[in-house]
């Protein structure tokens, strides 16, 4: 007051939250408009004319959405949802409260020039195969020739990763290890199946597919990913065993829910609708075997695992909850898995 200062702010301390190099990632990753267009479309609204990163997000049932976005120089969220907490209408992020902070920031920036996100020393930039993450391998190593072969005795040879991108990583954290989950099998292009040792060479072409592993068998199907049985790419499948010997050597292994997992009721959703999967990975005689697989849950049984899934929905209950598998021969000898603990809050 005339000249007097009568409230002085001190400058708050500077502090590091987070590594640059890892901001930097998750820059990298949220503000890439060609990873968005596979969900929201071309043209959609975390595209603002100039280099920003966004996330939306919208609950379960509706109830309310947020976007959350940034600028090298400005930061804007905005939340949607009805005073009264009631669900809206399939009203989303994306549908919501994007339209909303695009607006804003097309118009906020609209006298500014568009800035690019600073990187940071310490990354590297490598080609790496866009399925697996791993290392592509080399392309020009890649040379199968089947003309001529009238007797096809190969089935399937791995090859270079086909599908390629260049991905940013933390120097010395890029991966090391060669993908090998790519094939080149041999068709028999009349029946769309693997060619054999009886196909004539006209009817033989090579075609590429994934071959994931068996716990990811059941996703693959479902999204329509073309898989070898075992025995078909090399792998060697057990043959079902005899009655009289016991599968206590063989493997089972309990692949979800993650262990120590925890799990938060919502109160809002029907008991029915809060389900986790758990799901077992058979060793190859046991699966060959079509051995009897009980799931339990803290010493109880409560569902059977059979194939091609060996998955079961437990439904949420509060407390602590102890899992595990057991697998029965014909000669009545057991495999047990390892036991799962997770907590229901």
């Amino acid at each position: 007051l005339d000249g007097e200062a009568i409230w002085n702010q001190a400058p708050a301390l500077s502090l590091q939250s987070l590594d640059p190099r890892v901001a930097y990632l998750i820059t990298d990753i949220l503000s890439d408009n060609n990873a968005r267009i596979p969900a929201f479309g071309a043209g959609n609204m975390l595209e603002i004319g100039r280099p920003a990163a966004a996330k939306t997000g919208t609950t379960t049932d509706w109830r309310d959405n947020w976007t959350v976005g940034y600028t090298p120089g400005l930061v804007a969220g905005v939340w949607v949802g009805n005073a009264d907490n009631t669900p809206m209408k399939d009203v989303s992020g994306i549908t919501g409260a994007g339209p909303i902070w695009h607006d804003f920031m097309v118009t906020v920036l609209r006298e500014t020039p568009a800035q690019v996100f600073t990187r940071p020393d310490g990354l590297a930039q490598i080609e790496v195969c866009a399925d697996s993450g791993l290392l592509p391998g080399d392309l020009a190593s890649r040379n199968v020739d089947y003309s001529g072969s009238s007797a096809f005795d190969l089935q399937s040879s791995i090859i270079p990763c086909p599908h390629r991108r260049l991905e940013w990583f933390i120097a010395g954290t890029e991966p090391l290890e060669i993908d090998r989950s790519h094939l080149e099998i041999a068709t028999d292009v009349r029946t769309g199946r693997p060619a054999d040792a009886n196909t004539p060479s006209e009817f033989i072409r090579p075609e590429v597919i994934w071959q994931l592993p068996q716990e990811y068998q059941a996703w693959a199907r479902e999204n329509q990913i073309t898989q070898l049985a075992p025995a078909a790419y090399g792998t060697p499948q057990s043959a079902a065993p005899t009655a009289g010997v016991p599968l206590a050597a063989d493997a089972l292994r309990l692949i979800s829910p993650d262990p120590n997992r925890v799990y938060r009721l919502d109160p809002l959703l029907p008991a029915s609708a809060q389900e986790v999967p758990v799901s077992v990975l058979p060793g190859s005689t046991l699966a060959a075997a079509g051995a009897s697989i009980t799931l339990t849950v803290d010493g109880a049984p409560f569902a059977q695992a059979a194939a091609p899934d060996y998955t079961a929905w437990w439904q949420l209950t509060r407390g602590q909850h102890t899992f595990q598998a057991t697998a029965r021969g014909a000669d009545g000898s057991e495999v047990v898995s390892a036991k799962i603990v997770v907590t229901v809050e």
